[in-house]
Formats: structure tokens, sequence, C-alpha cells
């Protein structure tokens, strides 16, 4: 409020300099304007809701003015809201499709396409080992050197940060990599996200600084003192850190070779390699060697079932014969001369055989002649032994 004298309100030493927005009050400083907040709780801010007579709208124009501003910032932040939406849904929806018509894609890929066996076989006790982690049955992608994505619903953060892909301006394929660095007792010191790296850059320069020189640290961080691990993607125990073991010397596309990252992958930055209590490598992660344990222990039991049942077939064969041998055996000590049985005919001379032949012809000419020689009934004859068996029938 005014004071006649025109003096500072708060103090009341100093001339006004400054009058408070929301409320009205003049200040000369700002350790005034400090307290006039602290004592009457104002904010300072004006009121734009607040009610206003006609008569005072229409013989200062601020209010009107404040008024249009008012409007015109609504429809601002309306405008900006439904451009955010636009640029949002647009990469959601997109992801959407692909993400649909993945599993369909695979499949067909999977029918249509030529896959090596080796690297066939790896892709399948793969994807064995997701489905088994994430009972959903996510959506896989393969991409580069036979690095399994796993993909995340559309909307999901990690989802939306993903920008690997190929760039055709640099000509190469890009990774969006997660770095943490961690300290001796494991806890996280920084954390940063790379985009656009490049898979042909080493591993240990493809480090940012940022994260480096972020952390909390009283020494300087070297690059060429860190250790590097890369996080397992398809952990079964959530309440430890499961990591696989990486070279820092190998270019990032060697690193991802054969490995399965979910979106993009994530590495575990440490100075010491006694922060993890254990470190697996990618087949042991993957669990590959125990598909090929597992198949090779199934067919040592094929095996050896088809040995024990050739050895018993064989075993019974060889009783079998065993058995004959003792008959024949003791037939052959009997004091009696064998029987002599044959399957065989007996085979006749040939004389026998021509003269058997000649007899049978002489027999087939004469029933012929036998034919030729009996009269053959007439019509006449036929007639007169009807008639006469009608006349039998009569009487």
């Amino acid at each position: 409020m005014e004071t006649e004298t025109g003096l500072c309100s708060i103090c009341h030493i100093n001339n006004f300099k400054y009058t408070c927005p929301a409320c009205g009050v003049r200040t000369c400083c700002i350790e005034c304007v400090k307290r006039h907040k602290k004592q009457t709780e104002c904010t300072g801010v004006v009121d734009k809701t607040k009610y206003i007579g006609r008569k005072d709208l229409s013989e200062n124009s601020s209010h009107l003015n404040r008024d249009y501003n008012f409007l015109l910032n609504i429809d601002r932040s309306i405008q900006l809201g439904k451009g955010d939406v636009k640029t949002t849904a647009k990469n959601i929806f997109k992801r959407n499709f692909n993400s649909s018509n993945n599993s369909s894609n695979n499949a067909n890929n999977q029918r249509n396409k030529r896959f090596k066996s080796g690297a066939q076989k790896d892709e399948d006790k793969r994807l064995l080992k997701v489905k088994e982690v994430y009972p959903h049955d996510p959506s896989t992608v393969v991409k580069r050197q036979n690095t399994l994505v796993i993909q995340l619903p559309p909307g999901m953060v990690r989802s939306s940060t993903n920008k690997s892909g190929y760039d055709k301006k640099m000509g190469c394929f890009i990774w969006t990599v997660e770095w943490i660095l961690l300290g001796s007792d494991g806890e996280v010191l920084s954390q940063f996200l790379s985009y656009k790296l490049k898979e042909h850059l080493v591993l240990q320069e493809a480090v940012p600084m940022n994260i480096l020189n972020n952390a909390k640290t009283d020494t300087k961080i070297e690059k060429k003192d860190l250790h590097f691990f890369m996080e397992n993607a398809v952990n079964t125990n959530r309440s430890q850190r499961s990591v696989i073991s990486v070279d820092k010397l190998q270019p990032l596309a060697d690193v991802l070779k054969d490995k399965i990252v979910l979106e993009y992958p994530t590495f575990y930055i440490t100075t010491s390699d006694d922060v993890f209590k254990e470190i697996l490598t990618s087949s042991e992660a993957y669990k590959l060697n125990g598909a090929e344990d597992s198949s090779s222990e199934s067919c040592s039991d094929s095996d050896s079932d088809t040995d024990s049942d050739s050895s018993s077939d064989s075993g019974s064969d060889s009783s079998d014969s065993d058995e004959a041998s003792g008959e024949s055996d003791e037939e052959g000590d009997s004091d009696e001369a064998p029987e002599e049985s044959s399957s065989k005919p007996t085979v006749l001379p040939l004389e026998q055989e021509q003269q058997e032949h000649e007899k049978e012809q002489e027999q087939e000419q004469e029933q012929e002649q036998e034919q030729k020689g009996s009269p053959q009934p007439t019509e006449e004859s036929i007639i007169n032994t009807l008639g006469e068996q009608e006349l039998e029938s009569v009487d």
C-alpha cells in the first residue's frame, strides 16, 4: 500500500523504487522485497484469474492487456503440446508398426532365408535363453555381427532413447551405448548415454570424457587404467549384477559379436577387477555349452541304448546258435543214423521227364479224337427228346 510521504512500506526510511505486482506493496530494495514476501507470504506473481470490475477494466488499459496476454499464453502452450505429441507419437507408432510385424517377418525370414548351420544353432540357443528370462516373448532383431537385440515395448524410455542404426552420412553403423562408472565398493559414481558411436571405434577410446570428469573422486582417472565389463541382458538373478568380460582393445563391433543386448549395450567401467564377485564369458552367460553338453549326453545315451539293443540281439542270436549247435551235437552222438530230409524237390533224370511228357501228349490226342468221333446232336433230335420228356410228365 502507498504512503503519503513516498517512503518504503517495509523499512520506512528510503523512498520506494519497486511495486509488488501481486499486492501493490512498494519497497526500496531487494532486502525489503524478501522481507515483504516472508511476512505476508506473497508470491509476487499476478493472479491472472482475479476478478476485476468493469469500471476498473475500462479505466486502466493494463488490465485488458494482461487478459489478452493470458489468452495468448494459453494458446501457445496448447500448440506446443500438440507439436510434442506429434513428434513423440510419430516415433511410437512407427516403432509399434515395426514391432507388430517383426514376429511374422522373423518367421518368414527363418523359413525363406538360408542360414548357415552354425549361426542358426547359436541363434536358436540364444532365443531359448531370451524366452526363459522374458516370458512375454519380446520381439528380437539380429544386427551386424550376429548381435541379438531385444526390443522393449514402444513408449518405454530405453526404447525411445535407442538411436542405433545405419547412418548414411557417416557411411557406417552407429550404436547407442550406456556407460556406468563404478567405485571400488560397486557404487555408481557417474552415468552417461552416448549416441552415434561408430562400430569401428576401439572400446577404450569410445569412452566419453564427461563420465570421467563428472566422477567425484580424489584422483584423476585415466582411460588406460580402466576395466570394461558388459551387462548380461539375460541375467536371471536381478539382485546381483551379472557381467561379461570384454576386451577393451577391440572395436565395438567385435565386442558386441554374438552378444545379447537390451535395446543397446551397457558397459560397466571400473578401476579394479575386484568390484564384481563373478565375471562370466559369453558362453557361460548364455549357457551355450550346457546345451551342447546335454545334446551330447542325449546322443551318448541313444548310442548306448542302441549298443545295448544290438548286444542283446547279438546275444540272443548267439544263444540260439548255441542251442542249435547243441542239438546237432546230441543228434550226432546218437547211434541211429539221421533221416535225410530236404526241402528241395527231387530231380528226375532226363529220360523219365521225356517219357512222361510223351504220355501227356498221347492222352491229349486221344481225348481230341474221341470228341471228333462222337456225333453232334441235331435240331430234330433235340426237339424229339424234349417232346418225349413232356409226354412223360403228362402221363
